[in-house]
């Protein structure tokens, strides 16, 4: 299953890791240093226009993880599986 992000974007659910509120989750510094982190490492994918209001953690690659920033809600983006038939 697929996991829509908006704007023809979409995850496989098997890969996420994570999907966080950006307002709840950025207020605790060890997440603000880990975005930043993955910023500086380029590791951070920008899925649509606006302000992020949540962002999904998934993996890349076997050891690698991959940040990326969503406009939806992380109750949004939760209730947005897709069928991949």
């Amino acid at each position: 299953m697929y996991i829509s992000l908006g704007e023809k974007a979409a995850i496989l659910s098997d890969d996420v890791i994570g999907i966080f509120d950006m307002e709840k989750t950025t207020t605790c510094l060890i997440t603000k240093q880990f975005l930043i982190n993955s910023e500086q490492q380029g590791t951070i994918t920008v899925d649509t226009g606006g302000i992020p209001r949540s962002f999904i953690l998934s993996r890349h690659g076997k050891e690698k993880s991959q940040v990326r920033l969503s406009i939806c809600t992380s109750t949004t983006l939760g209730e947005r599986h897709v069928d991949s038939n």
